[in-house]
């Protein structure tokens, strides 16, 4: 059995409040913030407590530790 690597969370109701509880769940190398509440300055507190953690946030333009950065083939492969 595969053990869990990436979250979507997605449009769900998650906010920059939820961070803490996120980073504590250290399995998890990637989320998928698009479209919830989450700002820069969450992404940006959840990174500062998991620097090894890939973060998607379409909404603000970011992919991965590229602000601003357009999604590449191996992006997506991750997802």
């Amino acid at each position: 059995m595969g053990s869990i690597t990436a979250l979507r969370l997605n449009r769900t109701r998650i906010t920059d409040s939820g961070m803490d509880a996120l980073a504590s769940i250290n399995i998890v190398k990637g989320v998928d913030l698009s479209g919830t509440l989450v700002t820069v300055d969450g992404v940006g507190y959840l990174r500062s407590l998991r620097p090894d953690i890939y973060v998607i946030q379409r909404d603000l333009g970011l992919w991965g530790d590229e602000e601003g950065a357009e999604p590449s083939d191996a992006t997506e492969d991750r997802w």
